[in-house]
């Protein structure tokens, strides 16, 4: 059985984590677009034009035999009252990009946080020497 290699090792759990990032963002996605909506009005400076600075989001309910659907549309609005529709598509996979990122910054936070307890935790139980292992009981 050949040994794993530490570069495997890095790459399996990097497309691990960033899968479940990914899926984790595109969850928090629909449920914020479900909370708030109007979190698309905030990517207003990358969708809108100078002349159109104004986001506006509007939902359509439609309702029939089979049940209720939401529409949701991002439309950039200028002074004079001239519109572009952005649509919903672009604005929700920005967000949905930015909430995996924020997961991601979580998880390595956490990450980093522990390892810096080991870290003193180990550095401590040698008496201040981080790099000599740690005396036993058994010997």
């Amino acid at each position: 059985m050949r040994p794993k290699s530490p570069i495997r090792t890095f790459l399996l759990r990097t497309v691990i984590v960033g899968f479940i990032a990914l899926f984790v963002g595109f969850v928090g996605e629909c449920i914020m677009m479900a909370i708030w909506p109007g979190e698309a009005k905030l990517l207003a400076p990358v969708f809108c034009d100078a002349g159109q600075s104004e986001a506006i989001v509007v939902s359509d309910t439609h309702r029939d035999a089979r049940g209720a659907s939401t529409n949701f549309t991002m439309y950039c609005v200028g002074d004079r009252g001239d519109y572009t529709n952005v649509g919903w598509m672009r604005p929700m996979l920005l967000l949905a990009l930015i909430h995996t990122a924020i997961v991601l910054l979580l998880y390595h936070g956490i990450r980093a946080y522990g390892r810096l307890r080991r870290y003193r935790d180990r550095r401590d139980v040698n008496g201040g020497r981080s790099g000599a292992a740690a005396p036993t009981l058994g010997g």
